[in-house]
């Protein structure tokens, strides 16, 4: 947690001076509070003001995400929203402390001065799309009692003992996210962490496995199934390509990997361009891994759309994109194949994609300690 004398001093606007650094004396200070990743408790919070006009107060936002459906609630027909009951992972006092938090963060600002409606700020909007973070404290004064997770909590890291489980979970939150991205709804809503969570120890094959998942019914296994059962398939097999070339004692694929031949990629490249300097553009390891992520974003956008995945950009244009990593939408209109029908419609799900893996190989140079 921030020092609360430092934040104190921010918030009336006095110079820090010496306060720039932890003062060490303050609570925080002396017992750092615990502090959670909360993209998904955000989106919650931020979905369900958005949902009910951004005209109600904190107290009935929370009553809809854990549920009740108090007369108030019915009266509003906010009772059939999809964000009805999506926090019941939290209780009452858990999810009051998020929405302070949430405020003294600007992703909300409470109207005060009428009657205490929650509006969603730009940066909550950012938080909506998932290009803002948001980390919420534990107050251990509400979770005082509480000696094992609610209904819908995820527990992903008790019950996904199994390293190869939790790359597998891994893998589908990055599918979570490109689909979300797609369609421009909170991560949540296409499948919460517990739904991924229970599909990583599972790993259905088929859609009726899939429909025995915690939250997934026939709607999602109509709209998603196919996207993520790919992704379980996809993960099982590089999981035994790796095993094999490790057996093997060789570091690379197996010959009979049936992922991309970045060799062959780049052969089909330069008889596209006719430019023998495309040879080098793969050359470099964090190019070449690139490529292969942006080959996971256009193979999950191809299955959404039902369409082959050269619909959605080339094998040329991935190969670009990844020498040239570009990081606003007039870079990326600039790659060769992208136009302005496909800058609107996949130009912001892939920039997330180079943004998250750059973001990834940076932190994976940083030293420990």
């Amino acid at each position: 947690g921030q020092c609360r004398c430092a934040s104190i001093l921010r918030s009336r606007g006095q110079c820090l001076g010496q306060l720039e650094e932890p003062c060490g004396n303050c609570d925080n200070c002396r017992n750092p509070p615990e502090v959670r990743e909360g993209l998904v408790e955000g989106q919650k919070v931020l979905s369900a003001a958005h949902r009910t006009g951004q005209r109600f107060g904190a107290a009935y936002l929370i009553n809809v995400l854990l549920g009740n459906a108090t007369t108030r609630i019915q009266e509003w027909g906010h009772d059939s929203l999809p964000t009805f009951g999506v926090g019941r992972e939290h209780n009452k006092d858990e999810w009051r402390s998020i929405v302070r938090q949430l405020v003294a963060g600007g992703f909300l600002a409470a109207d005060i001065g009428g009657k205490g409606g929650m509006s969603i700020t730009s940066k909550g909007r950012q938080l909506l799309s998932g290009a803002e973070t948001f980390r919420f404290r534990i107050d251990p004064r509400v979770v005082t009692g509480r000696s094992r997770p609610g209904p819908g909590s995820d527990g992903k890291y008790e019950a996904l003992v199994d390293r190869k489980d939790r790359d597998l979970f891994e893998r589908l939150r990055e599918t979570r996210l490109t689909l979300a991205r797609t369609h421009n709804v909170p991560t949540f809503m296409i499948f919460s962490d517990r739904t991924l969570t229970d599909m990583a120890a599972r790993r259905p094959r088929t859609p009726a496995e899939l429909k025995l998942v915690h939250g997934v019914g026939d709607v999602k296994v109509k709209r998603f199934g196919g996207v993520f059962l790919s992704a379980i398939d996809r993960h099982g097999t590089d999981q035994m390509q790796q095993g094999l070339a490790a057996d093997e004692g060789s570091p690379g694929m197996s010959r009979e990997s049936p992922r991309i031949d970045l060799q062959d990629a780049l052969e089909r490249s330069r008889s596209e361009s006719g430019n023998e300097g495309r040879r080098d553009a793969l050359a470099d390891r964090e190019n070449r891994e690139l490529f292969e992520h942006l080959r996971e974003t256009r193979l999950t956008l191809a299955r959404t759309h039902n369409v082959p995945a050269f619909m959605i950009f080339s094998d040329r244009t991935l190969i670009e994109m990844a020498a040239r990593k570009p990081r606003t939408l007039p870079e990326l209109k600039s790659v060769h194949g992208i136009g302005d029908v496909k800058l609107a419609k996949f130009g912001e799900v892939f920039l997330s994609a180079i943004d998250t893996h750059v973001s990834a190989q940076v932190q994976h140079r940083l030293p420990v300690g």
